[in-house]
């Protein structure tokens, strides 16, 4: 993702954050839900004195980001969803989605924290080339 962020920030002020319980954020507390998490984005926002401004959305942050704005249509100008999901495969109600769910976790590499190693980085290349198109026309 580096290389990508470095493209975004190279033309925007880029405020990167860390939803809770997740990469650099802190991993140790006693409190977390989707509320909470949409809470701390608007707390980013408010943090870095945002008062409105595009959402670049990956995995889980895209329901985040969604939510965030519904409920501060004002502070959103657009959201980039990368990898998104309405309802996470283990939460689905196909006996299907449940199985691969199961299997994913398996089979998917994890390191010591059940979060998933990255097997590799072709997809950002793409990516990269749509977000800066995205920043061109916008």
């Amino acid at each position: 993702m580096a290389p990508s962020f470095e493209l975004l920030s190279g033309r925007r002020r880029f405020v990167y954050y860390d939803a809770r319980g997740n990469g650099l954020s802190d991993w140790e507390m006693k409190n977390i839900s989707f509320d909470l998490m949409v809470d701390d984005l608007e707390a980013v926002f408010d943090a870095a004195e945002v008062e409105k401004a595009p959402i670049l959305a990956i995995s889980q942050g895209c329901a985040i980001a969604a939510a965030f704005a519904a409920r501060r249509p004002e502070r959103v100008s657009s959201i980039i969803m990368i990898g998104g999901y309405a309802l996470g495969r283990a939460m689905r109600k196909s006996d299907k989605d449940k199985q691969r769910a199961e299997a994913i976790c398996r089979f998917v590499p994890l390191d010591s924290n059940c979060h998933t190693i990255p097997a590799n980085d072709t997809v950002w290349p793409k990516v990269e080339r749509e977000m800066g198109a995205f920043l061109e026309h916008s």
